[in-house]
C-alpha cells in the first residue's frame, strides 16, 4: 500500500505541463542582476584593496 501511494497520488493530481522555456526578458533580467552583483562585489574589493594600501601606507 505504502508503494501504491505516489502512484495513486498522481492519479488524482497529475503532474503540470513542463514550464515554458526561459524568456528572453527573464534571460535579460539574470544577466543584468548578475552583472550588478559583479560590480557591487568589485567595488568592495577595490574598497578593501584601498584601505589597506592606505593602512599600509601609515604603518
Amino acid at each position: 500500500m505504502v508503494v501504491l501511494l505516489p502512484l495513486l497520488c498522481l492519479e488524482v493530481f497529475p503532474r503540470a505541463p513542463a514550464p515554458a522555456p526561459v524568456s528572453l526578458l527573464n534571460a535579460f533580467i539574470g544577466v543584468l542582476l548578475m552583472y550588478r552583483l559583479y560590480a557591487v562585489l568589485r567595488y568592495e574589493f577595490d574598497k578593501r584593496q584601498q584601505e589597506d594600501q592606505a593602512a599600509a601606507a601609515a604603518s
